[in-house]
């Protein structure tokens, strides 16, 4: 494990009321507060094609029942929690 201080600063967060956001270096990433979804993923000023995810067919991922997030040493962690087959997803973006 590379120390925190060896990868960067840590992670930047900041929330809006429908998103989200996450910095390290130039790479953003945003999360809709509604679906706790991916919805935006950026490296250099570049959107890249992974967004709108994870979904699972037939919609069972249920209903959001819970959106969090918090520092996790330098990285910082979204986790949405859901009522249906799918119960959590894990969003972690590292300082490098």
């Amino acid at each position: 494990m590379v120390p925190n201080e060896a990868r960067g600063p840590a992670v930047t967060a900041t929330e809006t009321a429908d998103r989200i956001a996450l910095a390290a270096g130039d790479v953003r990433v945003e999360i809709d507060r509604a679906t706790g979804r991916l919805v935006r993923l950026a490296r250099g000023g570049a959107s890249l094609p992974l967004a709108d995810g994870p979904r699972l067919v037939g919609g069972a991922e249920g209903k959001l029942t819970a959106l969090t997030h918090r520092a996790d040493g330098a990285d910082h962690v979204v986790e949405a929690t859901y009522d249906g087959a799918l119960k959590r997803v894990r969003w972690r973006l590292r300082p490098d």
